[in-house]
């Protein structure tokens, strides 16, 4: 992997022409093969469609084994799935079990501010639904229009 200058600093893969996104549970590196090789995120033979790797999907352990087909074992930091979508590879790169725990309180803390805005909104509608439901007859509007 490319060099940081410091272990909270993240490499600009940017600048190797690559786009990457965080989600839960990886970090996600989507390129051309030459960039992504450059970068140091894949070695070339462990992209998919190349010798001694899947025809479209390959997944690698952090020692660099191949994930064999039908494998059991829990992932881990450091392992990495590379498919190919819209013409160029990706790669899903699992980070530490702290990281990723790290990610999920996150997320479930902003699904939960979510749910609770998206509840509050829709009482809010109800009770003006039902306002109007009830005073329909009572309502008159005035619309004026002002030049």
């Amino acid at each position: 992997m490319a060099k940081a200058n410091n272990k909270t600093e993240k490499p600009n893969y940017a600048a190797f022409g690559i786009e990457r996104r965080e989600d839960v549970r990886h970090d996600i590196f989507t390129g051309t093969a030459d960039a992504l090789v450059a970068a140091g995120l894949v070695r070339r033979h462990q992209l998919p469609g190349q010798l001694g790797s899947g025809k479209t999907m390959a997944s690698y352990w952090p020692d660099g084994t191949r994930v064999r087909q039908g494998s059991s074992r829990p992932k881990s930091a450091g392992h990495k799935q590379i498919y190919m979508a819209r013409g160029k590879f990706v790669i899903e790169l699992r980070p530490d079990d702290h990281e990723v725990a790290r990610r999920e309180a996150l997320w479930s803390a902003v699904w939960a501010k979510e749910t609770k805005v998206r509840a509050e909104a829709a009482a809010w509608r109800a009770m003006r639904e039902g306002i109007a439901r009830c005073c329909v007859g009572e309502l008159n509007l005035v619309w004026s229009e002002e030049d």
